[in-house]
C-alpha cells in the first residue's frame, strides 16, 4: 500500500488567508473536499469552511489538484501560518530579541517548536510517511527591513536545512511563493525576491513560484479568493514537479 503524501503549509497572513479571501465565495466544485484530503490546522483536524472568520488560503485548490493527479493516496497536510511574522520567528533557535530588532516582530512563541507540537499531535508522519512538502508562504514583513531582507537567504536556507533534519525527510521538496507587496511599505521587496530566487540554486528541490499575477484584495499586499485560488495552484504544480504523476 502506497505511503501517504504529507505537506507541511507555513508562513504568513497570505498563507493564513486574509478577509477578502473566502470559503463563500469558492466556486462549488472548490468547495467539495476530496474524500482522501485531511487537513489539520490549531492541533486538530479541521474542515476548511472551519477556519477563523471563514477564511481560505491556498490549501483548498492546491489540495484538489493534488488529489486529482494522485487518486489512489492518501493525502495528508498541516497548515501553521501566523500574520505578521518575520522569519526569525520560524528559526529553530528562536530569539525574540533578535526577532525584534531586526524586524520589530513582537510574537510571544517559536513557531518553530509549535510547528513541531501540531505535527506531532496530528500524527500525519506515523507509519513510515515523510514529508513530501513544505511549502512556504512568507517574506512580507522582512522585506519591510534592509537589514532582515540581507539576512534572508541564510535564515531561509537555514530554515530548509533544520526543517528536512528535524522530520527526517531529507528529500522533502521546499516550495516557496515569490511575494510581490508594493514597494512604498516594503523598501527592500527587491533584495528579498532575488534572496528567494538565489535559494532555488543553492538548497537541492527547492523551487519559486511566481505570484506577481495574482488577483489581490484592496490593500494590494493580500490575495483575494481568486489570488489564492491562483496560489494553491500554483503550488500544486510545483509539487508535480518532484512527484511525477503515474
Amino acid at each position: 500500500m502506497p505511503q501517504d503524501l504529507v505537506f507541511i503549509l507555513i508562513g504568513q497572513s497570505n498563507m493564513v488567508g486574509w478577509t477578502e479571501s473566502l470559503f463563500s465565495e469558492l466556486p462549488d466544485w472548490l468547495k467539495v473536499k476530496p474524500v482522501q484530503v485531511e487537513f489539520h490546522q490549531h492541533g486538530r483536524k479541521m474542515e476548511f469552511n472551519q477556519q477563523t472568520g471563514g477564511r481560505i488560503g491556498p490549501e483548498v485548490a492546491f489540495t484538489k489538484y493534488l488529489a486529482a493527479w494522485y487518486p489512489g493516496r492518501k493525502i495528508r497536510v498541516v497548515k501553521l501560518a501566523v500574520g505578521g511574522t518575520s522569519i526569525y520567528d520560524w528559526a529553530r533557535l528562536w530569539n525574540p530579541r533578535l526577532s525584534f530588532r531586526m524586524t520589530e516582530s513582537t510574537i510571544q512563541s517559536s513557531l518553530y517548536a509549535l510547528l513541531k507540537q501540531q505535527i506531532a499531535v496530528s500524527q500525519v508522519l506515523t507509519q513510515g510517511n515523510t514529508v513530501n512538502a513544505f511549502v512556504w508562504m512568507q517574506g512580507e514583513r522582512d522585506a519591510r527591513y534592509p537589514l532582515a531582507a540581507n539576512a534572508y537567504l541564510g535564515n531561509l536556507k537555514a530554515l530548509i536545512t533544520d526543517l528536512r533534519r528535524e522530520y527526517a525527510s531529507p528529500n522533502a521538496a521546499f516550495v516557496l511563493g515569490r511575494i510581490n507587496p508594493p514597494k512604498a511599505q516594503h523598501p527592500a521587496v527587491e533584495i528579498l525576491r532575488k534572496a528567494q530566487e538565489i535559494v532555488t540554486t543553492q538548497m537541492p528541490r527547492t523551487v519559486w513560484v511566481n505570484t506577481d499575477d495574482l488577483s489581490k484584495a484592496a490593500d494590494q499586499i493580500h490575495y483575494d479568493t481568486l489570488g489564492e485560488v491562483g496560489l494553491g495552484r500554483s503550488f500544486a504544480y510545483a509539487v508535480r514537479r518532484f512527484y511525477p504523476v503515474p
